[in-house]
């Protein structure tokens, strides 16, 4: 083998490995661009769960199927009635957030001063 010829191969081994790091460089940042995808596909899902946008279409869709009810089993003002369930299901899931909000707040407050209070017991 003649000595001119190495530093040949050694470009050549460097050109494959950069070529091969190039290519997992690659697919890394598709994979870090897949799962930013999800991550905000999550947040915007999340969003939507105290949007106005769901709130509204939940009492719309509420109001309509009480009220076709209504009419089919011949209840007296059905389309007037059937804003009374319509409307208190929208307060319910108004206060919903505010109650989970409160539970876990106080569930948090409970698990951080548990311990504290288990080491004052031991003393």
């Amino acid at each position: 083998m003649d000595t001119a010829d190495a530093p040949e191969i050694t470009t050549q081994c460097l050109d494959r490995r950069i070529n091969s790091l190039h290519s997992q460089l690659g697919h890394q940042e598709h994979l870090i661009r897949s799962v930013q995808c999800r991550l905000r596909e999550r947040d915007v899902a999340a969003e939507y769960g105290h949007s106005t946008v769901r709130a509204v279409t939940l009492a719309l869709a509420t109001y309509i199927v009480l009220a076709f009810y209504m009419t089919i089993v011949s209840l007296p003002r059905p389309w007037i009635n059937a804003l009374v369930p319509a409307v208190g299901f929208q307060i319910s899931t108004w206060t919903l957030p505010r109650v989970e909000k409160w539970y876990s707040t106080l569930r948090v407050d409970r698990e951080m001063t548990a311990p504290l209070l288990n080491n004052e017991d031991n003393l």
